[in-house]
């Protein structure tokens, strides 16, 4: 049952596993969809509103996912949505980690993995565009080596256009699609594990409810056979010595199982009828004339005394007779005690 219970605590761990790390794995992916998002809106932001303290977010985005600084405390939870002073007193600094670091020390299988890159990659890749609109509103422009060398006026509504363009929806795209694919992978998978773990442990419940019947039939059964074969003895046969000590000889033989205890009780009435017997003998021997073998002068008074005390108990007459043989001397004399003896016998 130990062993059982052991493997039961370990898969009720396992299972806690699966769920946490299921919990983390999304953390991260929801992460990577947070971060794509805050770059959109941040970029947008910019080319609209030309407020460089947009561009700096958007950047400052851009390096703590790729861990070129610092990562925020908790950065997971709700962070651009806060404005200073209040952010950076929810989220302080703490060391430098990229969300593909993070990612890697993570359970994900490899198609999971695979896909989280995927959506990083393409994320990284939608950066350029976005550059391309940041670009145009400092007046930079690609020649015809993709190179931003070509110098004019600012043009917010391209860098608009550019960042609202069916293009970058579909780059968009390309990023939470890998991301969803991920999701429902991870979700069957954690299905299916939850699944199994939820069956062993079941299976375990059910063997430790068996041995625990088991163990509590064989105690029951221990139980039975200590007090049939142990307590019950024991008390009955105390009874049968606390009654002989007290005087009573009626004793029946008590049924006993051949163990120790049986011995002690055959033991037991093996000496009580030697006593019996022996008290017999002695009663014989007060009570009766060894020569005749008849009963004696004591006999005779004692056997007198509880015929008088029944009459008069049931009121009835109580008649003696006593008759004595004259010259019964001359009879030994002349045939011997032998042949006295049994004359007295006879008469």
């Amino acid at each position: 049952m130990i062993y059982y219970t052991l493997e039961l605590s370990q898969r009720s761990n396992d299972l806690r596993e699966v769920e946490f790390n299921r919990h983390l794995m999304i953390q991260k992916a929801d992460e990577l969809r947070q971060s794509s998002d805050d770059l959109t809106r941040f970029c947008r932001t910019y080319v609209v509103s030309a407020d460089t303290n947009y561009r700096d977010k958007y950047f400052k985005v851009l390096d703590i996912r790729n861990g070129k600084i610092a990562r925020p405390k908790n950065y997971e939870h709700i962070y651009w949505d806060l404005l200073e002073p209040i952010r950076k007193n929810r989220h302080p600094d703490e060391k430098k980690t990229s969300i593909h670091g993070e990612m890697s020390l993570l359970p994900y299988t490899k198609y999971e993995f695979q896909k989280l890159k995927e959506a990083e990659n393409n994320s990284n890749n939608l950066v350029y565009m976005e550059i391309e609109a940041f670009n145009a509103m400092d007046g930079l422009f690609k020649d015809k080596d993709g190179e931003y060398t070509i110098k004019g006026e600012k043009n917010q509504s391209l860098a608009i256009a550019l960042l609202h363009s069916t293009p970058y929806h579909e780059a968009k795209e390309k990023i939470m699609l890998p991301i969803d694919e991920f999701l429902s992978s991870l979700t069957e998978r954690t299905k299916k594990e939850v699944k199994f773990l939820n069956r062993e442990i079941k299976l375990l419940f059910e063997k430790i409810f068996i041995l625990f019947a088991l163990g509590a039939l064989t105690l029951a059964s221990t139980f039975f056979i200590i007090v049939k074969k142990v307590l019950q003895p024991i008390d009955a046969l105390t009874k049968a010595i606390l009654s002989f000590k007290h005087g009573n000889g009626d004793i029946e033989k008590m049924e006993h199982y051949d163990d120790e205890i049986g011995i002690m009780a055959d033991q037991f009435f093996m000496m009580k009828n030697k006593l019996d017997d022996d008290y017999k003998e002695i009663k014989k021997l007060a009570l009766t004339d060894p020569l005749t073998q008849i009963r004696n002068r004591r006999s005779f008074f004692e056997m007198a005394k509880h015929y008088l005390k029944l009459a008069h108990r049931e009121d009835e007459l109580f008649s003696l007779i006593m008759f004595d043989i004259d010259f019964f001397k001359k009879i030994n004399d002349t045939y011997g005690h032998l042949v006295g003896d049994e004359i007295l016998k006879f008469l």
